[in-house]
């Protein structure tokens, strides 16, 4: 069987299913709360979100251009795209560590059909995207890893340009310094190939301050100055969240990886882990993989978010690895034929679990939950309106619809917990509408200020929990 064969059926088989449960439209499921943000930046060539997520803002442009449908089922495509083609690429991987056609395949879809991948693959986020870097950054370096063997020119010039591009997409990239420089540096004669390339893709970022300098309406950060630039890119904004959460949470996150472990791989995934490491003799944990890992599980059991698991979907990847090695030596072990079998028949049903039990919790081909939010909420505006918001979800959404979709126009969004920052003025100028804002944007009285300073406007107040819209009329001038 030819080398690419397998890899190719196991990379069509998982974007088909992620096709058939791909979000129709713009999506709150699955934490897709930043969707209406990087779906925008994209389209309107902005700048997102720190650190600004440029790769992902780069190929998002190209992909919201398609035909398909909507421009963010277009970008949600994208997801599912890059999430099959990292489950295509995991394939490959496995058949270079020991041939097995079969073993690749049932491994890579037990990936395909894990819970944190299946749900980012149906979404408009940059998870997907990252998991095909770290699919492929495995991919290159697998020579070094299994076998210390020095990488060849174009695998290191690979090598270096999809570590600085993936970056570019996910700053977490940064936990495999541990393989990809080692590897690099392993080839003395080339290793200038690999870091040389590893600066042009990361000159990606160079697009930031590109983008910023052309003030689009979505502009985060307003990055046009070094110290501007560097705020963005380090994460500024959610600098405090990082190594922030509470011992407590901590204990209970890291007594949860377990379970979390056996909802991405299924129990028959645990069972090929569990006859690997009954055999110490036989194999090895490779040091270099062990680091990666452990970086990424501290970065998100200390990340203080609801969703600071997601960080963990690379892991699910290198730990999908080691279920091949068990699924292939509890094979390789077995001389009698029926027995094989038989082990065949309970390792498909591995994927084919996850495939079924997840289905219904996945499925987000129906939801159009947020496009009602949306028209709902527009269409109650008055003429003119202020809307000040107060949740991601919210604001990203609208976004969405008034910069892409073109809807109400003549309406404002002003966010209030972006109203300090001195580079959210000329993003609400670049959105268009904008209102003019008081001198003082802090204390609970900047509304009434807000609304002094724009008389002839009716402010409106979208509170998220319980989800209430009261609206103030324009203010009567004096006779």
């Amino acid at each position: 069987m030819r080398s690419w064969t397998v890899p190719l059926v196991a990379g069509l088989i998982a974007f088909a299913i992620y096709l058939a449960t791909l979000a129709p439209d713009l999506t709150w499921a699955h934490a897709g709360t930043d969707g209406g943000d990087l779906v925008t930046a994209a389209v309107v060539w902005g700048v997102p979100h720190p650190p600004g997520y440029p790769t992902y803002t780069f190929i998002g442009h190209i992909f919201a251009s398609f035909p398909f449908g909507s421009v963010a089922y277009n970008l949600n495509l994208m997801s599912a795209l890059a999430a099959a083609l990292a489950c295509a690429m995991l394939a490959a991987a496995i058949l270079k560590i020991n041939g097995s056609a079969f073993v690749a395949a049932i491994t890579s879809l037990t990936y395909a059909f894990s819970l944190m991948l299946w749900r980012q693959a149906t979404i408009a986020e940059v998870h997907a995207l990252n998991a095909l870097f770290v699919a492929a950054l495995a991919y290159i370096t697998l020579p070094w890893i299994d076998r210390d063997a020095p990488l060849r020119p174009r695998a290191c010039a690979a090598l270096g340009l999809l570590w600085g591009l993936g970056l570019g997409n996910s700053t977490t990239l940064l936990a495999f310094a541990p393989i990809v420089i080692p590897a690099l540096w392993r080839v003395r004669q080339y290793r200038w190939i690999g870091f040389a390339c590893f600066a042009l893709g990361l000159a990606v970022y160079l697009l930031i301050p590109i983008r910023a300098n052309t003030l689009p309406p979505i502009n985060w950060g307003d990055a046009r100055t070094i110290p501007d630039f560097l705020w963005l890119v380090s994460g500024g904004l959610y600098r405090g969240y990082a190594f922030a959460a509470a011992p407590q949470l901590i204990a209970q996150r890291v007594i949860s990886l377990p379970r979390l472990a056996l909802e991405q791989l299924g129990w028959i995934g645990a069972i090929w882990i569990a006859w690997l490491f009954m055999r110490p003799l036989r194999f090895r944990v490779k040091r270099s993989l062990l680091i990666v890992a452990l970086l990424y599980i501290i970065f998100a059991t200390t990340y203080n978010t609801i969703d600071s698991d997601l960080y963990l979907i690379p892991v699910w990847l290198l730990l999908c690895g080691y279920v091949a090695i068990g699924l292939h030596q509890a094979l390789s072990t077995q001389r009698d034929s029926m027995r094989r079998v038989a082990l065949g028949l309970i390792a498909l049903l591995g994927p084919g679990i996850l495939l079924l039990s997840g289905w219904s919790s996945h499925d987000l081909s129906h939801d159009r939950s947020v496009a009602e939010f949306a028209d709902q909420v527009l269409t109650t505006l008055p003429a003119d309106a202020i809307l000040i918001t107060r949740a991601d979800a919210h604001t990203f959404a609208l976004w969405y619809h008034v910069q892409v979709l073109q809807q109400r126009r003549d309406v404002s969004i002003v966010d209030a917990r972006l109203i300090s920052y001195e580079w959210y003025e000329p993003m609400l100028i670049a959105q268009g509408a904008a209102p003019a804002l008081p001198e003082s944007r802090a204390g609970n009285e900047w509304l009434d200020q807000l609304a002094a300073a724009n008389p002839l406007r009716p402010i409106c107040d979208l509170q998220p929990e319980p989800r209430t819209m009261a609206c103030q009329p324009p203010q009567t001038p004096d006779p």
